[in-house]
């Protein structure tokens, strides 16, 4: 996996990603079956939308969703049913903070979501979770921080791990300089899948 890594970090287009990712068979079976479970998503929700949920009382000014609203469409309706049903109707409000580059949530656990709202407002942000920063700190640069350098299984990722987060972001932005401009975009998102495919197998190493 090393090596991997070590070859992905150097990928400069994404044909180069693709194979690296295709000459790995058990890369590329987790890598697909995350794109059944996570289908690519084919929008983004910037800083102006968020000022237009507020003005229209969807969403309060802290990034709570206004559940005494009473105007949701039918499509609203059902999300906000199956985010309530899960427990997460709070994580809307670190989505926002992110997409927002504030931080109105008081929660320690926020800052995974809140790098998700990076991600929807930029498409130079990547996407994060415990597996891909398994795969940074086994693998990436970690010297620089003070906090935890592993992530053992069933971690959640906490406001301590901020700067873990951000040297990540670091990385993989660095990596983009090498990338055109026309493919970062679809770069980013293949780097997020492949970086998580190799924390899933270093999991089960363990």
């Amino acid at each position: 996996m090393k090596e991997l890594f070590e070859n992905i970090s150097n990928a400069k287009s994404v044909s180069e990603l693709d194979s690296l990712i295709n000459q790995n068979p058990q890369v590329r079976d987790i890598v697909e079956g995350f794109e059944d479970k996570y289908p690519r998503l084919s929008f983004t929700i910037s800083p102006t939308e968020v000022a237009e949920l507020k003005a229209a009382k969807i969403i309060t000014d802290d990034h709570k969703l206004s559940l005494e609203y009473r105007n949701f469409s039918k499509l609203e309706k059902l999300l906000i049913a199956v985010l309530w049903k899960n427990g997460h109707i709070t994580r809307v409000q670190s989505v926002l903070d992110g997409v927002v580059g504030t931080k109105t949530s008081d929660t320690e656990y926020g800052v995974v979501f809140r790098q998700f709202g990076r991600s929807l407002a930029y498409d130079t942000e990547p996407i994060v979770d415990q597996h891909v920063l398994r795969a940074f700190c086994a693998f990436g640069d970690v010297s620089m921080i003070k906090g935890r350098k592993k992530i053992p299984r069933g971690a959640a990722m906490k406001e301590s791990d901020q700067e873990l987060i951000d040297a990540y972001r670091v990385w993989s932005k660095k990596i983009l300089q090498s990338v055109s401009s026309e493919e970062a975009q679809e770069f980013m998102y293949k780097l997020d899948k492949a970086l998580f495919a190799i924390g899933r197998i270093l999991l089960n190493r363990t």
